[in-house]
């Protein structure tokens, strides 16, 4: 799955863009259990 930051919906889109593509980083943020649950809301909105 690739997620990112539309292009002008952020003031920092190229920065949070590299975050997300930091596996990483994104590994270690959903060992998080309050941040998995938030991109787990997010995914299931979209359903």
């Amino acid at each position: 799955m690739d997620v990112h930051i539309t292009p002008g919906t952020h003031a920092s889109e190229h920065a949070v863009n590299k975050q997300l593509a930091d596996k990483e980083r994104v590994a270690a943020a959903l060992e998080n259990a309050h941040l998995l649950e938030v991109v787990n809301q997010c995914l299931s909105a979209r359903s």
